[in-house]
């Protein structure tokens, strides 16, 4: 019996090639890994930028709303509005809904002191938080005597606070970034 050999360099010509081949197809597996992972990173990336953004948004809009609190419950001078009289029952004051009371040359809203806002240190936010009061009487209920309710002076507080990537175009509606809106009733 006799047994063929291949000649050692035809053997090591044709490995050369398997290992090219093989070479390329985990170079292609690992560039689609690598490119998965990096999409993942980003995607997290933008979560928590997300997140980062609404929470100083969130502790922006809280700080002008206890401000405001704070001045309606210490009788600390604040423009305060007068809801009409004829308000129906059940319902709300509504200046707050009006964009054009949120602007910087309004009299109606309240802009927060940025040293209420930013601690010594802090970057200051482009955008100041503010806030608003509405007071508005309480209708009485059925068969209750109306000056039992006319002492009551509720105040609907509404504050809006804003990411730092906020802006806004000439109508005062957002074109970039984001706000956040919180409101409180408060009967001091």
């Amino acid at each position: 019996m006799k047994l063929r050999t291949t000649p050692p360099a035809a053997a090591e010509q044709r490995q050369q090639g398997v290992v090219l081949v093989v070479s390329l197809i985990f170079l292609i597996i690992l560039s689609l890994v690598s490119l998965y992972v990096t999409r993942g990173v980003i995607v997290g990336e933008q979560v928590s930028k997300n997140i980062r953004a609404n929470a100083t948004a969130t502790q922006s809009a809280e700080t002008a709303l206890r401000y405001c609190e704070d001045r309606v419950r210490t009788a600390q001078p604040l423009n305060t509005l007068e809801a009409p009289v004829d308000l129906a029952p059940g319902a709300l004051p509504s200046q707050w809904q009006t964009r054009v009371n949120w602007t910087d040359g309004s009299t109606v809203s309240v802009q927060i002191p940025s040293d209420q806002v930013t601690a010594q240190g802090m970057r200051p936010l482009p955008m100041q938080p503010r806030c608003m009061v509405e007071r508005f009487s309480l209708p009485p209920a059925p068969g209750e005597d109306p000056q039992s309710v006319s002492i009551l002076q509720p105040h609907l507080i509404t504050a809006v606070g804003f990411t730092r990537d906020y802006v806004a175009d000439a109508n005062n509606r957002p074109i970039s970034g984001g706000e956040v809106w919180l409101q409180s009733i408060l009967i001091p």
